[in-house]
């Protein structure tokens, strides 16, 4: 079959679709495919010098790609490379959907969906999970033979669930709920204090948030309604329309099977970092010469003037943004000590975890010695020892009087605790208790006496003391120093370690603390990595116009080294227009990192928050009830550990803030250029930049996170 179709718009805006048959149909042939979908196709990019120096790089077919030495070539990128290598041929390549050898266009809506579902549908799809049996039910009862509502720009409530339910796996839904409900639940029956209870359940938030992004992640992107006309978010020159859209069945429209959606909710459900994995690998795959291409409408328009006004024969700002900013001495240092960092972090969160404090470990002590600092008895067990003085008389009715010194280690104090000691006297051999009657207790603080015991009240900052006693069945002195001293220390309150050192170790707080160490690992290399790329790319904007390299090192020539001797002269007017447009691209590119972790920030500064607020309490009560207390830290040190990998930004700021003191720089060398440059050039250029540093100074003084669209 061949068929030729034409569109026309008709009078009254409708669109007309005119078919012209040349041959017969062919019921048994399916219709072709519409290119539009290149998930299923494999799709390379080539890695060669010149290919990567291009706004918009063209993907190749897997078949006519070239490898050599574990990077994929085109055949002219090929026959420029050195030493004549021979290429092997490419192996089957992976063909998971978006997460490797996809199309660009293809991970940038996928990404750019997940983004625009997470802020517009997670909150009151979390409220779905957790209640779960009863959204299903309304669902399946009213709405799912309800064709989906169309799109409008204040949709009701009952609206918005058809939407989700109909996009969502509701597998994957169920088992998201389950698992939520046991944790919880498991966390309150097993913790022993409610300070671990919710501990462990603010630490649980992050698996939730998990949870929701695998959902979304499998539901999304969204599908436009009949109302509205289809697009792809990578065009950036169609707008994108104000009206919230409902989600896209994914499960439904990729048919499966509804074994292989169980299979994959347990999978999701028990691996919940899998979707923020795949999330971050859909923006940390795009190179930054792509998406800078697609923050606007044309890149190429974009071209720097050399100093005699004619375009560079090889645009610099392509070349510098594919540059590899990593080979820099002192990014390298600050990515491994970025790396280093992060496994310090973990390992050192998962010790101070590893305590009775969480009771994952009752009997291992906390590892910061906070004790001394709270003025905490350490309740210590004192060990007594004792020798019989010179002072023994035999009395007539066979007793034997006699005084013996005592030795308590180590030395009684506040801190090491006030216990009553209970001191008493058995023979060596036979191990019976000896009677024995106090008669002057001399330093001791008595509490009672027993027919075969004395317990006493020890003094503070003392370890030594004396007992008189009479003692009974003994012939002489010499038996009477061949006691053997009993000794037990009784506290008024055990404490709470000594508590849990009896109990025996939990099964649920260790998986707990192994599933934290693994998702705080996700964590922050995520934030990190996002920190390091906008360093990166600010790194690259600014050396268009650096002279000279930051660090100061020499270097044998390179690409890079190439770019920098072709600094732009922002003296130019259109240079400097050129400049401040790809500086806004720049910054669009930035809001794309940031918007990924503002989740993950939120989360942490919420645990910043509770564990400042809940020590602040303490402080101006003067309580510090445990282990609430110690939780506590541990709460403030694991939020911080994970904003710490945000300190790569402040370098960026630092760049971001010296364009500023750029164009002042400028302006005034204009002002001394007044003889060599013509009035109305440098008068329109000094207005440009009095403009500009208008719009960079106050306004552009931090980096923004706000929620940019792609094609604005």
């Amino acid at each position: 079959m061949k068929s030729v179709v034409d569109l026309s718009v008709a009078e009254d805006d409708q669109i007309v679709v005119a078919i012209g048959r040349t041959d017969t149909v062919d019921l048994g042939t399916p219709a072709p495919q519409e290119p539009i979908a290149p998930d299923g196709v494999p799709k390379v990019y080539c890695q060669g010098e010149s290919c990567k120096k291009q706004w918009h790089q063209v993907a190749l077919d897997v078949t006519s790609a070239l490898r050599v030495k574990g990077k994929l070539y085109c055949a002219s990128c090929f026959a420029t490379l050195d030493g004549n290598p021979a290429a092997s041929p490419v192996r089957r390549l992976s063909k998971i959907k978006s997460f490797k050898h996809s199309d660009r266009d293809a991970k940038l809506d996928k990404y750019d969906a997940i983004m625009k579902d997470s802020a517009e549908y997670l909150v009151y799809l979390c409220v779905l999970v957790v209640f779960w049996p009863l959204p299903w039910m309304y669902y399946h009862r009213w709405l799912k033979r309800r064709p989906l509502p169309e799109a409008t720009n204040l949709p009701r409530w009952r609206d918005r669930l058809h939407w989700v339910m109909a996009a969502v796996s509701h597998p994957q839904c169920f088992f998201s709920c389950v698992y939520i409900w046991f944790v919880y639940v498991a966390i309150a029956l097993n913790c022993k204090y409610a300070a671990q209870t919710w501990f462990w359940a603010l630490l649980e938030v992050y698996t939730v948030y998990f949870l929701l992004l695998n959902i979304i992640y499998a539901a999304s992107p969204m599908r436009k309604s009949a109302a509205v006309p289809s697009r792809r978010l990578s065009d950036p020159r169609q707008r994108r329309p104000s009206l919230r859209q409902p989600l896209t069945p994914g499960f439904a429209l990729k048919r499966r099977n509804w074994w292989e959606q169980l299979f994959w909710g347990i999978v999701l459900t028990i691996m919940p970092i899998c979707g923020v994995g795949y999330a971050e690998h859909l923006y940390a795959s795009l190179p930054n010469t792509f998406l800078i291409a697609k923050v606007g409408d044309d890149v190429n328009s974009l071209v720097f003037l050399d100093t005699d006004g004619q375009p560079f024969a090889d645009d610099p700002a392509p070349t510098v943004f594919a540059s590899r900013v990593g080979k820099r001495f002192k990014l390298y240092l600050v990515h491994t000590a970025l790396w280093v960092a992060i496994n310090l972090v973990v390992v050192f969160n998962g010790i101070l975890l590893h305590s009775w404090v969480t009771q994952v470990a009752p009997s291992t002590p906390f590892l910061i010695p906070l004790s001394s600092v709270l003025q905490i008895p350490a309740n210590v067990n004192y060990t007594v020892h004792g020798t019989l003085s010179d002072i023994c008389d035999v009395n007539d009715d066979g007793s034997i009087r006699a005084v013996w010194n005592l030795v308590l280690a180590p030395k009684t104090s506040y801190m090491n605790g006030l216990p009553i000691i209970e001191v008493g006297f058995a023979d060596p051999f036979t191990n019976e208790k000896v009677y024995l009657e106090a008669l002057s207790v001399g330093t001791l603080d008595v509490v009672t006496v027993n027919a075969d015991s004395v317990s006493f009240q020890p003094p503070v900052m003392t370890s030594k003391v004396t007992l008189r006693a009479r003692f009974f069945n003994r012939s002489s002195c010499d038996d009477v120093g061949r006691l053997r001293l009993l000794h037990t220390s009784t506290y008024a309150r055990m404490s709470i370690k000594d508590q849990f050192g009896g109990t025996e170790r939990s099964g649920l707080p260790f998986c707990l603390l192994i599933k934290y160490c693994v998702q705080m690992y996700v964590v922050a290399g995520i934030v990190g990595y996002s920190s390091l790329q906008i360093w990166s790319l600010w790194l690259q904007f600014d050396s268009l116009t650096a002279k000279d390299d930051t660090d100061g090192k020499k270097r044998a020539p390179t690409a890079q080294a190439e770019v920098k001797k072709k600094t732009v002269d922002l003296t130019l007017h259109e240079n400097l227009n050129v400049w401040y447009n790809l500086r806004c691209r720049v910054l669009k590119v930035v809001a794309v990192y940031t918007q990924f972790v503002t989740a993950l920030m939120s989360i942490a500064l919420v645990q910043l928050a509770v564990a400042v607020g809940g020590l602040v309490v303490y402080c101006i009560s003067g309580v510090a009830p445990l282990p609430g207390y110690y939780l506590l830290i541990l709460t403030l040190l694991g939020s911080l550990s994970t904003l710490v990998f945000l300190l790569p930004l402040a370098k960026a700021l630092d760049i971001q803030a010296s364009h500023e003191a750029k164009l002042h720089a400028l302006l005034l060398q204009l002002h001394h250029e007044r003889e060599r440059r013509s009035k109305v050039d440098r008068l329109s250029l000094m207005a440009c930049l009095s403009r500009l540093i208008q719009l960079v100074g106050p306004n552009d003084d931090r980096i923004c996170a706000s929620s940019s669209r792609w094609g604005g």
